[in-house]
């Protein structure tokens, strides 16, 4: 037995330096959930997704994802703070097997 809520995390940023870095760290320390990049057609938009770990809450794996997503978070900050702004809008969504999907934190004003 074991309860699943799956957490998926949006990142975007104009900033190059700020989506390369933030690239770099996913592609080389990420190693525990899976990501996927596209800069959009026009305006150079850079869009990141980070992809739930599947597994159930308390287990390795979820725990994981949970310090991964927490590391994420931690990068974010560290790259605004030497670039000296806010550069990225992010937003993580929780998805409970038991009731609605809901966003539980994020770098984005309501």
């Amino acid at each position: 037995m074991g309860y699943f809520c799956h957490n998926t995390m949006f990142l975007m940023t104009w900033n190059d330096d700020a989506a390369k870095t933030f690239r770099t760290f996913c592609e080389e320390d990420l190693t525990s959930l899976a990501f996927e990049y596209h800069k959009t057609l026009s305006n150079g938009l850079h869009c990141f997704v980070v992809f739930p770990d599947g597994s159930k809450e308390g287990w390795q794996a979820s725990n994981l994802g949970d310090e991964a997503r927490e590391a994420i978070k931690k990068r974010v900050q560290e790259i605004e703070t030497a670039i000296g702004w806010k550069t990225f809008r992010w937003f993580e969504v929780a998805s409970p097997e038991d009731g609605p999907d809901k966003i539980v934190d994020g770098g984005c004003e309501s």
